[in-house]
């Protein structure tokens, strides 16, 4: 029997978080943000000025953490070490130093026992780059998650700080670091950015909101039978 995980893989800048918590608020699932536990590995070596390629010490940083994601009103929170760092791990620096130690293999076999271990105590909604590839392979359903990269560089221009945003004045110019992150998860030796082969890909370049996202990707899980009985009138 597959696990009763949703997966949700994709690029940087798609809104892959927000979704991820709005289907867990519609299925009724916790929810659990991988990509927050690279970054705060990567915030905890950089407040202790660690060199980010000193493997050891990524580790050992990496051991420090305890992680708690729980659900507060309409949304989750990430608790690091009981402390919340909800708002404090989508910082660009801090999500561009994740992508440096994000390919160190024994932190990625750190924090996949973590993620395992809080999905044998419920239903989960995960996201991240490998969760459908590397950490939950019989995941019961697998979305990929895009976007074109002039969406996604707007979107990275909107999570700066208003002061970072003085320096950007035509997001066009980040295009070229969003490409640079897409090369760096996809080129890394270790669990690199693939999209899974059972997976739905979903482009949301046009969505108006994460919230649509998610009640599309509900929509999959819920109706699939559905779908399917249509998919030849879909595809004329």
């Amino acid at each position: 029997m597959k696990s009763a995980v949703v997966a949700i893989d994709g690029t940087s800048y798609v809104g892959k978080s927000t979704i991820a918590k709005c289907l867990a608020i519609l299925l009724g699932y916790a929810y659990i943000n991988t990509g927050h536990m690279f970054r705060a590995v990567a915030k905890r070596c950089l407040e202790h000025g660690n060199d980010l390629a000193d493997v050891p010490e990524v580790v050992r940083r990496a051991r420090e953490l305890d992680f708690d994601f729980p659900k507060q009103g309409e949304g989750f929170r990430t608790l690091v070490n009981g402390e919340d760092w909800s708002q404090k791990l989508d910082d660009y620096g801090i999500v561009s130093a994740a992508s440096k130690i994000a390919p160190v293999r024994e932190l990625r076999t750190i924090l996949l026992e973590k993620q395992r271990q809080v999905a044998k105590k419920q239903a989960v909604v995960m996201e991240g780059r490998d969760v459908g590839t590397v950490v939950f392979p019989d995941a019961a359903w697998k979305f990929f998650v895009t976007a074109s990269p002039e969406v996604r560089a707007r979107r990275m221009r909107k999570m700066m700080s208003p002061e970072e945003q003085k320096t950007v004045p035509d997001f066009r110019t980040l295009i070229p670091k969003v490409m640079a992150l897409d090369d760096a998860d996809r080129n890394r030796t270790v669990a690199p950015l693939v999209m899974a082969e059972d997976a739905i890909l979903y482009d949301n370049s046009d969505s108006p909101t994460e919230m649509q996202d998610a009640l599309i990707l509900q929509y999959y899980i819920r109706h699939a039978s559905e779908i399917v009985r249509n998919s030849g009138v879909l595809t004329r």
